[in-house]
């Protein structure tokens, strides 16, 4: 059955409760790297990070001059990715959960046949720990979930999402994507999808610049609210 729209989310901070986990990981593969110990009060000092790869991660630390200019931006990246996922999942297993609604949400789109998928910056073996430590793994094709490792461009490019959309056979017009970072929000829009916020990282008032519209929470959410923003986001592209 062909579905009548797509929702893509993104994975930590939206469909499970990571952020924390995930920041300090950055932290503490970043120090292994370097042996420089990042700002970390969480969240604040991670706001202008959040949804971006590693590497731009690093190259932000670089601009901002927490790291030397002459850092070698490719290697220093290439030594977090190589120990992050293991430091991240020491981290937060046992330790995830899923926000209050995601679940009825998925479930009313999966009984609907409503087509969903995943677009993360994290890699596939962080994306896939996950959702199987959330138990909402079940809920989503193996090849609808996309890692900006496998893209040309992480996020705020819109490589990873026009890369899930395209394996859902869905239109950006007839998407919605579900994000908590202000460069993922952008990443959505430059799909050409319309760009729902969710405040569960930030404050309302830092996504909705970014945003089509933001939600506080899950619980406000349902699957007629979703599929009418994005049918309103379709005609208004149309007019």
């Amino acid at each position: 059955m062909t579905s009548r729209f797509c929702i893509v989310f993104d994975c930590d901070g939206v469909l499970v409760n990571s952020e924390p986990y995930s920041c300090e990981s950055l932290r503490q593969a970043i120090f292994k790297a370097t042996g420089v110990d990042i700002p970390h009060e969480f969240p604040k000092d991670f706001y202008e990070v959040f949804g971006l790869s590693v590497y731009s991660c690093v190259e932000h630390y670089v601009k901002k001059g927490i790291l030397p200019a002459d850092t070698d931006i490719d290697r220093v990246s290439q030594k977090v990715n190589d120990c992050k996922d293991a430091i991240y999942q020491d981290l937060a297993r046992g330790r995830l959960s899923t926000f209050p609604g995601l679940k009825t949400l998925l479930q009313e789109a999966s009984v609907s046949n409503i087509a969903l998928g995943v677009g993360s910056s994290g890699t596939l073996e962080k994306i896939e720990f996950n959702l199987r430590e959330a138990g909402i793994l079940s809920y989503f094709e193996r090849e609808h979930i996309v890692s900006s490792t496998q893209v040309v461009k992480g996020k705020p490019a819109p490589d990873v999402y026009l890369e899930v959309l395209k394996r859902l056979k869905c239109p950006p017009e007839h998407s919605v994507i579900i994000e908590d970072a202000c460069a993922g929000l952008l990443a959505a829009k430059n799909a050409g999808a319309c760009a729902v916020g969710i405040a569960t990282s930030l404050p309302r008032e830092v996504l909705e610049p970014f945003a089509d519209i933001v939600f506080h929470s899950f619980e406000e959410m349902s699957l007629s609210v979703l599929e009418r923003i994005a049918k309103a986001r379709h005609s208004s592209n149309i007019r």
